[in-house]
């Protein structure tokens, strides 16, 4: 076995080179090979999964926040003129006490969960990932020798995806 192709696994994905012979050695910039496509390609298909799964947690915890948050705001818009106009009626005080109890309740579990902030933070996170998708798409698109080098490339996607990963919200 040529010394210039030894490697040593360290996992099923990853391998280290162990290429020691200066001479063989050339500084100066990585080529694209089919090796440093697949991974790109995978990472942003990888992305582009991570972007519709926040899109769609995104809909639906702003599904909840309507769901939810609109009859806590409509409850008492409603029962304001029904109390004035129904005042002298036998009865009406429950009535009263069980929408506003009802539109309490409502605005306790919207406010307790956030449905809201938790709606735009996915949003976010998919246009964050949607746009890794985009920016490996682009790249894979040109020819070969006018993209960027892979290893600046490929080191650049790694870090946004970690950064990404660390900071997303759970799904």
């Amino acid at each position: 076995m040529n010394k210039s192709s030894q490697t040593e696994p360290v996992n099923d994905s990853f391998l280290i080179n162990l290429n020691e012979e200066a001479e063989l050695r050339s500084v100066g910039e990585e080529a694209w090979s089919e090796e440093t496509e697949k991974l790109a390609y995978e990472w942003a298909k990888n992305a582009k999964e991570a972007s519709n799964a926040h899109n769609s947690a995104g809909k639906s915890h702003k599904s909840k926040h309507v769901g939810i948050g609109l009859p806590a705001v409509l409850v008492p818009i409603f029962m304001a003129p029904i109390s004035a106009t129904l005042a002298g009626f036998e009865g009406i005080q429950y009535a009263n006490m069980a929408g506003f109890l009802v539109s309490g309740t409502l605005s306790a579990v919207n406010s307790f969960f956030g449905f809201d902030k938790k709606y735009q933070k996915h949003m976010d996170f998919s246009a964050r990932y949607a746009d890794v998708y985009s920016d490996v798409k682009y790249e894979l698109a040109k020819a070969r020798k006018f993209r960027i080098a892979p290893d600046r490339f490929l080191m650049r996607i790694q870090m946004k995806l970690d950064s990404l990963g660390a900071s997303a919200p759970d799904l």
